[in-house]
């Protein structure tokens, strides 16, 4: 993804997994990467729907 300017980087586990969330201030984007590289923002929601023993749904407040 972006490489032009300094990245912020937030570690965490969710789930138990790693992830980081990759945000550049230069061009706003923003990106999740796991252990084996890029995550979709549905898995990272859908990991901690698990953990918190609930649905995706219910974690975004619909339904």
């Amino acid at each position: 993804m972006c490489r032009i300017r300094s990245l912020v980087v937030i570690q965490l586990r969710v789930g138990g997994e790693p992830v980081s969330l990759l945000s550049c201030s230069y061009c706003d984007r923003r990106w999740w990467q796991g252990i084996d590289g890029l995550v979709a923002l549905g898995s990272v929601l859908g990991l901690a729907a698990a953990a918190s023993g609930g649905s995706a749904s219910r974690a975004s407040g619909a339904g």
